[in-house]
């Protein structure tokens, strides 16, 4: 293994080494204590749901954008999908695309690798982040 791919692996060992090591942003506990509860979740299949309250300006959005980009890469050979749904579309739903692709391309692992396939859809190989809005 070279050292590109040793970082690599290194980076993607744990949400905090992807976001602070990859993509310069040092979540904070509360971030990470659901971060790490979905991410269990995911990785062993238990389909449990979440709600993440938090309040105003306490980073709820980067939280999301960084979580969704990392489950992106770490399953983007798998045909998986992601749902992000907002009370409105203007300005949450553009919002929250908005933030991802920042997140994406800012991230040392993602950038340059996601693509934009529809206006509601990004993507990272088979693996795909769909934005819906409650207000259509």
């Amino acid at each position: 293994m070279n050292q590109k791919e040793s970082n690599t692996l290194h980076l993607l060992r744990s949400f905090e080494n992807f976001t602070r090591k990859g993509g310069g942003v040092s979540m904070r506990e509360y971030q990470l204590a659901p971060a790490r509860a979905i991410l269990e979740s995911v990785q062993r299949n238990l389909g449990l749901d979440f709600v993440v309250i938090m309040p105003r300006q306490a980073g709820k959005d980067e939280l999301l954008a960084q979580l969704t980009a990392y489950l992106m890469l770490v399953m983007y050979r798998k045909d998986r999908g992601i749902v992000a749904v907002n009370p409105t579309y203007n300005p949450q739903t553009i919002g929250s695309m908005l933030k991802l692709e920042n997140r994406l391309e800012s991230n040392l692992l993602t950038q340059r690798r996601w693509k934009q396939r529809s206006d509601f859809l990004r993507m990272i190989g088979a693996c795909r982040t769909a934005f819906f809005s409650r207000d259509g």
